[in-house]
């Protein structure tokens, strides 16, 4: 089991959180475009790899109650940030443009479906909201593991491979329908980034880290067809290596503490930056880089202290630990992942 320094990957997450809102800032700013060039979707894949790794470093160390865990922490922020992105919607629809971008009002049957994380399986993500395709695909993948575990490698291998190919397909509707279906579908896609992370945690060959790492800066390219400069290959690289060596860093105990917060934020920004940066811009024709970046780093804080802090410990938890104490989980999932510890 690998030796991990998990507040210098808390303050990854935050970096490539930061890149993320760079990219969705929709006005001139020089604090974005220092970190734009790293590439918004290099920046997903980061996450990605390292939100594989980290969920086989729970669900072996914990396995216990893991499913309840990763709702708990996903799902209270991101019903916050709904709530959050249907008041913007509803004080900018039918429709805006940022951007270039045009953003229209969704509808009821696809506000529901993001609600129960559905989205880029069932339904689209909501317009303005954008970001949140990520997030259901992810929570897919958090299903999948404790299946993950029990698989041999070399299935892991397979499909980190089959995953990759789909991601690196060039689109042609002309193909027919499931080659349109392989080109589209982001929960295959994206999964080969995920497992990689998965895959990391557990290995101790430098000849197979080092083949991950190559399949990794190979795949990228062919799949971020708008890539634009070698900057987005340094954030795959920088996540990659310091997934395998961040314990060689050494970090003051202050420091770890900021680097915790920052991590903690993440997710938040994460979720809230879109909309706040739609309404923000093209709503109240914000233009000062500090009020833009310090009311996303504000708005990402209260998601925190509301929905994680409070309504998770009143209502969610509450909720979710009964959800997840019903006999039918035993049947769907090993007993000895069965979610029935506490948080």
């Amino acid at each position: 089991m690998k030796s991990v320094n998990w507040d210098v990957l808390a303050l990854t997450r935050f970096v490539l959180a930061w890149v993320v809102v760079s990219v969705h800032t929709f006005m001139p700013s020089r604090i974005a475009g220092a970190f734009v060039v790293f590439g918004g979707k290099a920046a997903v894949i980061g996450f990605m790899l390292i939100s594989g790794f980290s969920i086989a470093a729970s669900i072996q160390s914990r396995p216990q109650g893991f499913l309840l865990r990763r709702i708990l922490r996903i799902y209270p922020m991101y019903f916050g940030a709904i709530l959050f992105t249907l008041v913007v919607q509803a004080l900018l629809e039918p429709r805006v443009e940022v951007a270039g971008m045009t953003i229209e009002a969704s509808g009821w049957g696809r506000i529901i479906g993001n609600f129960f994380l559905t989205q880029m399986y069932l339904c689209k993500a909501l317009d303005f909201n954008g970001p949140f395709w990520s997030l259901s695909i992810e929570v897919s993948y958090y299903l999948l593991a404790p299946l993950l575990l029990l698989l041999p490698r070399i299935w892991l291998m397979v499909a980190i491979i089959v995953s990759g190919v789909a991601f690196v397909l060039p689109e042609n509707p002309d193909n027919g329908r499931i080659y349109e279906l392989l080109t589209h579908f982001h929960g295959l896609r994206y999964l080969w980034s995920w497992l990689v992370g998965f895959w990391i945690f557990g290995n101790t060959s430098r000849f197979l880290s080092l083949a991950g790492l190559l399949f990794c800066l190979a795949v990228f390219p062919f799949g971020a067809r708008d890539l634009d400069g070698w900057a987005p290959f340094l954030t795959i690289l920088g996540t990659y290596l310091l997934l395998h060596y961040s314990h060689v860093i050494a970090v003051h105990a202050k420091v770890r503490r900021l680097f915790e917060f920052m991590g903690d934020l993440s997710y938040p920004i994460y979720l809230v930056h879109f909309p706040l940066s739609v309404l923000l811009v093209a709503g109240m024709n914000v233009r000062s880089d500090l009020v833009f970046f310090g009311l996303i780093l504000a708005m990402a804080y209260l998601n925190i202290l509301v929905f994680d802090r409070y309504l998770k410990r009143v209502f969610f938890g509450p909720i979710f630990r009964k959800v997840f104490a019903l006999d039918v989980w035993s049947r769907l999932i090993p007993g000895t992942l069965r979610a029935t510890g506490r948080n």
